[in-house]
């Protein structure tokens, strides 16, 4: 029961979306299902995936077992589990969501994008209100998901 509660309080989010990546969360009805295959001895018993990245298909997940929610990424098919907090808490992952979306509008896709990059005054806005949100060191994770791919 508090694995359903859990799940009511964080699904659904905003999806996130920017050229060719973004985060795309699960509908809480189908978070037990899309727990499939995220397993092994790296794998936390306590880790619940709540989304993916668009791109590569990363997992998204929280731990469960630390407060306040920390949240990470690992990559996928790279034959272990090596996770890598992109958020301190929860609520810190949230308010980042809140503070891109202004910057992916009309940029949620790749010929978006390249029709509106973001200005270098918006990019170090963005430099900026992630240090602000999320303090230092602010994880790779931020900067290559709003970053438009290589040319």
């Amino acid at each position: 029961m508090r694995l359903q509660i859990l799940i009511e309080s964080l699904l659904p989010q905003s999806e996130l979306s920017f050229g060719v990546g973004g985060i795309e969360f699960f509908q809480p009805t189908s978070v037990a299902q899309e727990q499939a295959g995220y397993e092994g001895p790296d794998w936390g018993r306590d880790w619940l995936v709540v989304a993916h990245e668009t791109c590569c298909g990363d997992p998204i997940f929280v731990d469960q077992s630390e407060p306040g929610l920390p949240v990470y990424t690992a990559m996928i098919g790279m034959g272990d589990w090596t996770r890598s907090r992109i958020a301190p808490t929860w609520q810190q992952f949230v308010a980042v969501l809140e503070f891109l979306q202004p910057y992916t509008k009309g940029r949620e896709h790749p010929v978006g994008l390249a029709q509106y990059p973001l200005t270098p005054a918006e990019e170090q806005e963005v430099r900026d209100g992630l240090l602000a949100i999320l303090g230092q060191p602010v994880a790779e994770f931020w900067g290559l998901l709003m970053s438009p791919p290589a040319q």
